[in-house]
């Protein structure tokens, strides 16, 4: 997602009055009714909006995706997710227009017009604009997604089971197909990457054995700036990735490079300074097996040594002994 002109501070302020008292109220009233894709859509908006709700309605939001996440309603999008995120995208058609002071204005009245176009009430099944987009109960990867990069940019750090609860369908969705096929676009995967890595999440073994191979499969069609939150998401996290990846990784960077701005390229070698590499197993192997013998070697000297050390203290004892017998 693209940020455009940032808002004046009274714009700013008259929109983020606007979201909490009027929108951010009417959906909370709905939470539990909503599936996992519409509340993705509603903390999307609010960060596209750049209006990070109260911590109390956070918390509740959290709760309820994770309930839903488990057994998700099958039910047609209610209105407000979709008027948020209506207001979201008006707001970036704004902002890519650069249409000065008369922005913020323009997102309030699209939003009044939208409230006064919503039928139904909070929850109901009626329409914004005509028609709604078909409600899917299942989380899918970029919703997914996009609902840790909102997170990451509203700065909300959820726990670590909330997370680890979240992540789980991509993993077993990795177990049902294969663990390249989960992540569809370099984009999705970047977002996902970038926020865990903000998040501070540490994957188990095998979500990070399935973020590194959808990483090596996509390399091809990432763009400069996918390859650079990949390197950056990956040394945030700390996890150790193959030599061979990281090879193709700068292979592919290769010849990208030139064509990066300064900033994001003075990101990337960062990036790859801090990138954690893992050893093959057989190298692994060996290394402990020659530190195993180093260790038997050690003892096995120290033990001939003391055995020799014995043997001149018996052979000299009595002979020292004897000078000072009476």
């Amino acid at each position: 997602m693209t940020r455009g002109r940032p808002l004046a501070p009274n714009e700013r302020q008259d929109l983020r009055r606007f979201v909490s008292e009027t929108l951010v109220p009417g959906v909370g009233l709905s939470l539990m009714g909503f599936g996992p894709r519409q509340l993705a859509t509603v903390l999307s908006a609010l960060a596209s909006l750049d209006c990070p709700p109260p911590s109390f309605w956070m918390a509740e939001w959290l709760q309820h995706f994770a309930r839903r996440l488990e057994t998700p309603p099958p039910q047609p999008l209610p209105p407000l997710p979709w008027l948020l995120a209506s207001a979201a995208a008006a707001h970036q058609q704004q902002q890519q227009q650069s249409l000065g002071g008369a922005a913020g204005s323009a997102v309030l009245d699209r939003c009044e017009q939208l409230l006064r176009g919503a039928s139904g009430g909070c929850g109901g099944s009626g329409s914004v604009g005509g028609s709604l987009p078909p409600a899917a109960v299942l989380l899918g990867p970029r919703e997914l997604s996009t609902v840790l990069w909102a997170l990451a940019v509203l700065g909300f750090r959820p726990p670590k089971v909330w997370l680890e609860l979240a992540t789980a369908g991509r993993r077993a969705a990795a177990a049902a197909t294969t663990l390249v096929q989960t992540w569809p676009s370099p984009h999705d995967l970047a977002m996902a990457a970038f926020a865990l890595g903000v998040l501070r999440f540490r994957p188990d073994r095998a979500q990070s054995l399935g973020l590194v191979l959808a990483m090596a499969a996509r390399m091809a069609d990432a763009s400069s700036q996918d390859l650079v939150l990949w390197a950056s998401a990956l040394a945030r996290m700390r996890l150790a990735v193959p030599v061979p990846w990281v090879g193709a990784f700068l292979v592919a960077s290769s010849w990208r490079l030139d064509a990066m701005p300064p900033l994001a390229l003075v990101n990337w070698i960062d990036a790859v300074a801090r990138l954690r590499t893992a050893e093959p197993q057989w190298l692994r192997d060996r290394r402990a097996q020659a530190a195993h013998q180093a260790r038997e070697a050690y003892w096995r000297e120290w033990r001939r040594r003391r055995e020799q050390q014995a043997l001149l203290q018996g052979r000299d004892g009595p002979a020292c002994c004897g000078g000072w017998s009476v």
